[in-house]
């Protein structure tokens, strides 16, 4: 199966058909409500890939957060153990502070075995009472509370339990970083979604191309009337097929106008071959005796409406009927088509010749 080409003629018309085409993309054009829609899929696709993305990432950075923190507060309350064993507050208070050097360190407090505060910090030196929503106790928990992260862990000595540590951290850093993060995201994907948007109107402006031009050709068909137009095929797939067939119709539409054609100017020359039977003479072409009567009376109607007059010549062949009995009716025959001929040489503008009967005419 071959593929038409465009040849060199037909460049000009597709560089017009380019035009045509920019033209063509408004809000009706299939290419521009194509695009739309493609890019608002797009958008829409990204934006839920984005959020599930943003929403992912903040859990798994704040559990990261979450068990670094526990295994930090865990440190601790090895260090904080031997304070306990020997009841040295001032050395429990040494390593709090030491603790407190990270930067997410919000609040710290020491327990012993019977829940009674032995250690305290807080950032900042206020002497508040840690508002943990924990229970003291002998397992590692930990809650999420707003941007507070709340931590208690047991202290063990040689594997006793000597009292409780109590952590509270904040998590607005990790969020902070969590938000620039995105929002450095977010940003590179608002520039691809643009790029992807520009990109994916090239490629359909180019794929839907064919069919616009055939969108234009039915168009120039419909007000011109031209059937012998044809559309380009450009390559050898669906749309290339669909062409065929609009050529093949186009071609079968313009075989139908000639044949129809050819008959109407049939039929136009019958009826013309048909009136001249019925108002002029067989033989010598003139008026005849029907018409003669239609034109006298019509003649006469203008003389009396004008006030003008009107004349009649009559012309007789004398021994015409000698000379078809000596000579025979052929030679009749052509003295008659003679004298009409003469008569047509001598009729002037307004004046008309007519056979009224064998060897007579007016």
């Amino acid at each position: 199966m071959t593929v038409q080409r465009p040849t060199p003629s037909e460049r000009p018309a597709a560089g017009k058909a380019s035009q045509a085409l920019s033209r063509l993309l408004d809000s009706r054009s299939l290419v521009t409500r194509l695009t739309r829609l493609n890019v608002g899929m797009l958008c829409l696709t990204v934006a839920l890939c984005f959020a599930m993305l943003a929403l992912g990432v903040h859990r798994a950075t704040r559990n990261y957060q979450v068990q670094a923190s526990t295994i930090t507060a865990q440190s601790l309350s090895a260090g904080v153990a031997s304070a306990l064993v020997f009841k040295v507050a001032a050395s429990a208070d040494d390593e709090l502070r030491s603790y407190g050097v990270r930067s997410e360190a919000l609040e710290v407090l020491v327990l012993d075995e019977s829940g009674k505060p032995f250690a305290h910090w807080t950032r900042g030196g206020i002497d508040t009472q840690l508002g943990s929503p924990l229970q003291p106790g002998k397992d590692v928990v930990t809650d999420v509370t707003g941007n507070d992260l709340f931590i208690q862990v047991p202290v063990l000595f040689r594997g006793e339990w000597l009292g409780t540590l109590v952590v509270r951290e904040s998590l607005r850093g990790v969020s902070e970083m969590v938000s620039a993060l995105l929002w450095q995201a977010g940003w590179i994907l608002m520039a691809c979604v643009v790029l992807a948007s520009f990109m994916l109107r090239k490629a359909q402006r180019r794929s839907l191309a064919p069919i616009v031009e055939l969108a234009q050709l039915a168009e120039r068909v419909a007000q011109s009337q031209d059937y012998s137009l044809r559309a380009p095929i450009r390559r050898d797939d669906e749309v290339g097929t669909l062409a065929k067939r609009f050529n093949h119709l186009l071609k079968r539409i313009e075989v139908w106008q000639v044949d129809l054609r050819e008959q109407l100017r049939q039929q136009q020359r019958v009826g013309q071959k048909f009136q001249d039977m019925a108002y002029r003479d067989g033989l010598t072409g003139l008026p005849n005796r029907r018409q003669l009567m239609w034109r006298s009376e019509r003649a006469l109607e203008q003389a009396r409406q004008s006030g003008h007059g009107m004349a009649v010549l009559a012309i007789n062949l004398d021994r015409f009927k000698l000379i078809n009995e000596s000579l025979g009716h052929s030679s009749g025959d052509e003295l008659l088509m003679e004298v009409a001929e003469r008569m047509r040489l001598c009729v002037r503008y307004g004046e008309q010749g007519s056979e009224s009967g064998n060897d007579m005419m007016l």
